[in-house]
């Protein structure tokens, strides 16, 4: 399998209100899987320098459809504008205890 494409990050910095709503465990989220030629997209986050590498993603806004926060959370990450929308693969639902 071929290596991931590492993509530079065109996230901005969060302030620490925005990075604690974005850190809310039961808001609803989506990740991002892109592949072109069988390689997965993934890139550092300069606001969790610990984490080495991550697929786009991020949290879905009050009253945004899920396809929508996909499209949204994938072009603030990266910069890259998907001719052709998202499509899901699957919807888990999980809460932190």
């Amino acid at each position: 399998m071929p290596p991931p494409i590492r993509a530079p990050s065109m996230a901005r910095s969060r302030s620490s209100a925005s990075a604690e709503a974005a850190m809310k465990p039961d808001a609803p989220k989506v990740l991002i899987y892109a592949t072109w030629r069988d390689r997965l997209l993934v890139f550092d986050e300069p606001d969790f320098p610990d984490v080495e590498l991550q697929v786009p993603g991020g949290t879905v806004e009050i009253g945004e459809d899920i396809n929508a926060a996909a499209f949204r959370e994938f072009f603030e990450e990266t910069g890259i504008r998907p001719e052709t929308p998202p499509h899901p693969l699957t919807v888990h639902d999980y809460r932190f205890l």
